[in-house]
């Protein structure tokens, strides 16, 4: 059963400031491993080993670049490391937990204004159909000849194969939503209503709570 999404809205701001604020290895690496089981919940081991793979260079780079020009202290790596891997699992959990339209139910329950609100929620809700189409364009540039299954400079060198006709796909998406938002005479200004109110259960209250003395441990 899947929480209230205003709870785990809550718990996205708030264990976004325990990542940034705590300073205890041990505190980041049980974090890191809590949102590691529970996306594993959500999906399938093959998932979790590819996303281990996209943070490796960025991991590498947070490294190389801490050592040269911040701090050469193994703990202060460790700790930039473990922030970095905190937020990004935090993220991935929270875009597989929350659809865009709970999203948009939840911040419009915390009084956000509806215009807000709903730009948030077709943003969000535009991010995998954008990872889908970069991977096809990769997939058809490549079938073209376009050599971008090399190094890192080799990709870089033909980026523009790349993201040129992704912001073209872009715009025609965008121009497409736009006018059945007209044909079905869609105004923001208009009152709205929610299909399916949020109800709070006991679940959800209890780990609310939980949240709660997560934040409260962290400051004291």
């Amino acid at each position: 059963m899947q929480p209230d999404p205003r709870v785990s809205l809550i718990g996205l701001v708030t264990f976004f400031l325990i990542i940034l604020l705590s300073s205890h290895l041990l505190f980041q690496l049980v974090f890191i491993l809590f949102f590691v089981c529970w996306y594993f919940r959500l999906t399938s081991l093959r998932q979790i080993l590819r996303i281990w793979l996209l943070l490796f260079v960025p991991t590498v780079l947070i490294f190389i670049l801490n050592w040269l020009f911040i701090s050469q202290e193994f703990q202060h790596i460790w700790l930039m490391i473990f922030r970095f891997w905190g937020l990004s699992w935090l993220f991935n959990w929270f875009l597989k937990q929350v659809n865009p339209d709970d999203l948009a139910r939840a911040l419009w329950a915390f009084r956000v204004p509806y215009r807000l609100a709903w730009q948030v929620s077709l943003s969000y809700r535009f991010l995998p159909m954008f990872q889908e189409e970069s991977q096809r364009i990769y997939q058809l540039q490549v079938s073209r000849g376009i050599p971008l299954d090399g190094g890192i400079f080799q990709k870089m060198r033909y980026l523009s194969s790349l993201s040129i006709p992704l912001l073209v796909m872009t715009q025609d998406k965008a121009a497409l939503f736009a006018e059945a938002l007209y044909a079905r005479n869609w105004s923001i200004q208009t009152p709205k209503t929610v299909l399916y109110p949020l109800k709070m259960r006991i679940n959800d209250w209890f780990l609310l709570g939980g949240v709660l003395i997560s934040l409260i441990l962290l400051l004291l």
